[in-house]
């Protein structure tokens, strides 16, 4: 037989022990049934022995009922209690051919009852154990033997028998140990089959979970980089968008800035000429310089805005019309310059209702989807872009059309 690792040589083990346990509350059955019918036995054929006129229970039928009811308690706490199974394994076997001895004693010997033992035997081979089939058969040949000498009536319901008589029985349970012996060997021999593939099964299973667990980490890595890919793109998106509007935007601001170039001037030429101002005048250029700065810092804020990383951004509360005022700021101008006619109509009840949005990822939205509309027109002989705005329940609606071929 070949020598076992450490884990087919547990698996083995855990076999054994298994299929002990399932042994030990075999024979715990049968022997109360031995018992139960070897009391109701001797009770049917001698209840009774006679004195004369007096009468005493049989001592078969105490001996049938004392001695297997002493066996059938002594198995049940072995069976209950299990703490060594080897040793268990010997008990069993011990109280078994007790029993078959007592099965001979209370039938007188009968040549019948004899093969008890060899159904014993055949019964404890199931412990697929050679140890305990030898020490079986070492308590058989040592009742024949001494039993024989000593109350052959007993054993073999003769008043005298020689010692051949007890080889002669020896022999006959040799000849069963020989059976025995090789069904043992068999079936330990499929044991140590089953334990050795059932290693490899869990030796390969184990290897299948670790390739799972590297697959599903290089699956989660691969999800992870398409994810930093995606945002990439994203953002170089954004960036695109931006740059498209850059000439714009600088359009927007120059403006502005000119304006309050040109206000700042004329304020120094007549500071420098008539070295005072009227209060009226002072003012009305500051409104002037006030307006033109509030205009600037609206387009600088929907810029940065649109700009931001919008990876981790929460939800806020705030009015869709800031948001596309804010996009609206960047985009006109360069509508402007290409005679794109643009309009916004909005058809909302209440405009000041809030939205729980991701504002910068909003503004973006809005942004691509204009920087498209510009794309779709802007060589077209006609051209115009709509956004509409309308109430769907508790949401805004937006829809951005355009004068371009549809796709």
């Amino acid at each position: 037989m070949r020598a076992l690792g450490p884990q087919q040589q547990e698996v083995l083990d855990q076999m054994q022990l298994s299929l002990q346990r399932r042994i030990d509350r075999l024979f715990f059955v049968l022997f109360i049934a031995q018992w139960l019918l070897l009391t109701f036995t001797a009770a049917w054929v001698s209840p009774l022995t006679w004195n004369g006129a007096e009468s005493s229970l049989h001592p078969h039928l105490v001996l049938a009922f004392s001695i297997g009811g002493v066996i059938c308690l002594l198995t049940g706490l072995v069976v209950r209690r299990p703490r060594y199974p080897q040793l268990n394994m010997y008990i069993v076997a011990t109280c078994q051919m007790i029993f078959s001895g007592l099965v001979i004693h209370v039938s007188g010997g009968r040549i019948e009852s004899h093969f008890h033992v060899f159904g014993s035997l055949a019964f404890l081979s199931s412990y697929r154990s050679t140890k305990v089939l030898v020490w079986a058969t070492v308590l058989t040949l040592l009742n024949h033997l001494v039993g024989g000498a000593y109350w052959p009536s007993l054993v073999y319901g003769t008043t005298a028998a020689s010692a051949w008589r007890a080889l002669e029985h020896g022999a006959w349970v040799l000849f069963e140990d020989t059976f025995l012996f090789y069904s043992i060997r068999n079936s330990v021999r499929e044991m140590t089959s089953i334990a050795i593939s059932q290693t490899a099964l869990k030796e390969s299973f184990g290897q299948m979970q670790s390739q799972e667990k590297e697959r599903s980490l290089q699956l989660s890595e691969s999800r992870l980089k398409l994810v930093e890919q995606e945002q990439a793109l994203v953002n170089a998106g954004r960036m695109t968008a931006l740059g498209e509007m850059a000439g714009g935007i600088a359009h927007e601001i120059n403006n502005p800035l000119a304006v309050i170039i040109a206000t700042t001037e004329v304020l120094q030429k007549e500071l420098e000429e008539k070295r005072t101002i009227s209060p009226e005048e002072l003012r009305e250029s500051l409104l002037v310089i006030d307006r033109t700065s509030l205009r600037i810092a609206r387009i600088i804020k929907g810029l940065r805005n649109v700009s931001r990383d919008s990876t981790n951004e929460d939800l806020v509360d705030c009015k869709f019309q800031t948001v596309l005022e804010e996009v609206l700021g960047m985009c006109e101008k360069k509508f402007l310059l290409h005679d794109i006619k643009f309009e916004v109509l909005d058809e909302r009840k209440d405009r000041d209702f809030l939205l729980r949005m991701a504002r910068v990822q909003m503004a973006q939205v809005l942004v691509n989807l204009l920087n498209n509309a510009f794309d779709a027109v802007v060589d077209l002989p006609e051209k115009w872009i709509r956004i509409r705005l309308t109430d769907q329940g508790g949401d805004v609606r937006v829809e951005v059309r355009d004068s371009g071929v549809p796709i």
